[in-house]
Order: C-alpha cells, then structure tokens, then sequence
C-alpha cells in the first residue's frame, strides 16, 4: 500500500476513533479514507420465534451511538456512511463502484460474523485487513491453543492471570492528514422510543461514564453493590458501550489500573477486572465452538427435553408470571431495554428450570431487547443457566421468592416494575 490508496473502513462492535485499530491502520497506510456501517437487513426479518433480531430499544441506543460516531468524524473533516442491507451485497458494489484499494474491518469470531468474512475474502479483490481489538487476550496471546480454552471460567482465570495485563489506551487518530472519500448515505432510522435515562449512545457518553464512575469512588464498593437493581450507580454499567465497542475493554483496564494506582486496589476493583475476564471467556468460548452456541445443546452438545409454548412465552415476555420478581425484571426489559445480571439470572433460571421451556426462545428475545446486546456473552450466560455451557452444575436453579427477598428486600424494585 501507499498513501494513493483509497480505504474503506468498515465498522461493527468498534463504533469509537479512540483505541481502534482498524482507522489507526487505515489512517497510516491511505491517503484518502470513507467510515461505513452496514444496518443487516435480515435483523428486521421475523425470526422462527415470531420477533426481529432487533427490537426499538436496541436499535436507539446503536443509532445514538451512529450519530455520535459520525459527529466524532465530523470533526476530524470526515463523514459516516450508513447503509441499510447484506454486507456480502453492498461492500462488493461500493468498492467496485469507487475503486477503493483495501477494505478495514474488525475481525469477530462470532460463526454468523465469519461467514461474512469468509464469503468477502472470497469475493473481493483488494486486500482486506483484519484488526483484532475485540478481547483483552487474543486467541493468539492466550497460554494454550484456542482448542484447547478451558472448560470451566475458574481454570482460564488462573491460567491467564499468571501474566497480568495492565490495559492500553490507544491513540486518537489525526484523521485531517487524510482526505475523506465521501460515499451516499441513507437516513438514519427514525425512532419515537425515548433513550433510556441511563444510557446515552456513543463513545463521547461511554467515555464520560467510565471515567466518573472511576472518579466518583463507586468502584470502590463494586463488590458490594454490583446485584442492586435500582440505583444507577450499584454497577458499573458499562455493558452497552462495551458491546457496541464505543468503549474498548483496553481503555477501561487501563483506566482501572490507574485508579488502582492512585487510590490502591482493593477486592472491589479486583472484581471489575474479573468481571472483564468473564466477557474475554465468552467471547473465546464463541471463537472456539461457533455455532453450537445457537444449538439446543449448546457447546455440550447434551440431549435436553424442552418445549415452546407460545402462550407461556408472551404471558413471559410481558411480565404476566405468577411471580412479580420475573414480572418486574421482564417489565424492565421490554420498556428500557435493560434489565440488572442479578435479574437476568433469575428470569434465565425461571424460564429453564420452572417452566421447563426452550432456552434459546429467551435468549433470542435478549437479542432482541437488550441494549448491551453482544452474541457471545447472551448465548454463553444462557448456555451457562441451562446447563448446556461453561458450568459444571447441571441444574443452575434459583429460588426466586428468595432471590427477592434477598436482592429488593424492600420491595422498592418490584414496586417499580411489577405493574407495568
């Protein structure tokens, strides 16, 4: 490559300028550069459950997040072209269409994802560079081989916690040293369902929320409070910024470690980095089984009786159970799109083990209303509570009144939520 090349930059789960490895090899390697994100068209078709992959709350916070990142662009003199369709389809086209000489794009191991991977590598004739920035530890930096990722969370912890990474905030990219390869861009989707008061799309908002809640000390208390499920600050909340990639896990490691410098670690901050270890895990347990995740048996490939009652299904999904703690959770979901891991547990639980239904039924309505959507940590928490993933229990059954009773003591959630 030289810099009279022209580059087409296609982002994903890395919506975010700073700490993105596919614009700083792009930037560095084109002269001229165009941003493109590509809308799937089949998330909008109806799934065998009878929903879209996509539902309004998912959708406003990735749209939120578009207009951030093209606002971001903007700035630096460049601009985000949006597309609604099939990537195998229009990437093709475009790059037949304007010439360009290399395409950018973040690998994801995900199976779906890799079949698109596959049929472009297949197709095109340009070069097209992977970066790989999604995890923590890289298939390639991990001390075993991927096919050989332990099978239960415990022994890959102490396994990679034996070389300790400190995180790395990546550079913001000088995007004005390149001129910007403008490309036709459709509408953003027009949406009436208001943001959820929590969670502003974007990097500019997900950087701003993790540095105050570093800031403010309530990570402190993580440990302590992460199962509350009504205050905004009990949990880090990170999970959309992270799933969409307006934050990289890097970036909030790195800023971890440096509060950690500054005001010491303690069991609370261990327990972040923890919890960042578990979202790497899924993640390599996606890479390494693929398609399984979406299988009755999951990775374990178990014979599991289930059912699918359409019925129980909707009288699930709009909080009509003969529990008002599921009620509740569910409520939550289906009216913000975001619902406490305290809570997704125990409706996770209720689902499987008390009415003996389809886990994958479920996990697809996640998918559908989650606004921390992110394939490998849904499918791999469902596997986990069903049985048929990373857990060496066969019956991960909680006791939901207790579970109330223990986690809304006061009944100040439920009385938020259960009515709805």
């Amino acid at each position: 490559m030289n810099k009279k090349d022209k580059g087409l930059v296609w982002l994903q789960t890395n919506l975010r300028l700073q700490s993105n490895s596919s614009i700083e090899a792009a930037a560095s390697a084109c002269k001229s550069l165009a941003f493109l994100y590509i809308l799937p068209e089949h998330w909008f078709e109806p799934t065998s459950w009878g929903f879209t992959r996509i539902g309004e709350h998912r959708l406003r916070f990735l749209v939120d997040s578009l207009i951030d990142l093209s606002h971001n662009l903007e700035k630096q003199g460049h601009s985000l072209c949006f597309r609604r369709g099939n990537p195998e389809e229009l990437i093709p086209a475009l790059i037949q269409e304007y010439g360009f000489d290399s395409l950018f794009v973040q690998q994801i191991y995900a199976s779906e994802e890799q079949k698109v991977m596959k049929s472009l590598h297949a197709s095109l004739k340009i070069p097209m560079h992977l970066s790989d920035d999604n995890y923590l530890y890289r298939p390639d930096q991990l001390p075993f081989d991927l096919q050989e990722l332990p099978e239960m969370f415990t022994r890959f912890r102490n396994s990679v916690e034996r070389k300790p990474l400190k995180g790395r905030m990546g550079k913001l990219v000088d995007l004005k040293q390149n001129l910007s390869f403008e490309l036709y861009s459709e509408p953003f989707p027009e949406l009436t369902c208001a943001a959820h008061p929590w969670f502003a799309g974007g990097e500019s908002a997900g950087l701003k929320h993790l540095k105050n809640y570093l800031n403010s000390g309530h990570v402190r208390h993580y440990k302590e409070t992460r199962n509350g499920m009504v205050d905004k600050e009990e949990s880090s909340k990170l999970s959309p910024w992270l799933a969409l990639g307006c934050l990289n896990a890097h970036t909030v490691l790195a800023l971890l470690r440096e509060h950690e410098e500054e005001e010491g670690a303690n069991e609370s901050t261990y327990w972040l980095w923890f919890e960042l270890l578990w979202r790497d895990y899924f993640r390599l347990v996606a890479a390494r089984y693929g398609n399984a995740l979406f299988l009755p048996g999951g990775i374990q490939g178990k014979r599991k009786k289930m059912a699918f009652k359409k019925a129980v299904f909707e009288r699930f999904v709009e909080g009509r159970t003969p529990e008002p703690f599921v009620n509740a959770n569910m409520n939550e979901l289906r009216l913000s799109g975001w619902m406490s891991n305290r809570g997704r547990q125990n409706v996770a639980s209720f689902w499987v083990h008390d009415l003996g239904m389809d886990w994958r039924a479920a996990a697809a309505w996640f998918e559908h209303s989650l606004i921390d959507y992110d394939v490998a940590s849904n499918y791999g928490n469902w596997m986990y509570v069903a049985g048929v993933g990373n857990d060496p229990r066969p019956n991960r059954k909680f006791n939901i009144r207790k579970q109330a009773e223990q986690y809304d003591a006061d009944g100040r959630y439920q009385q938020k939520w259960a009515n709805r």
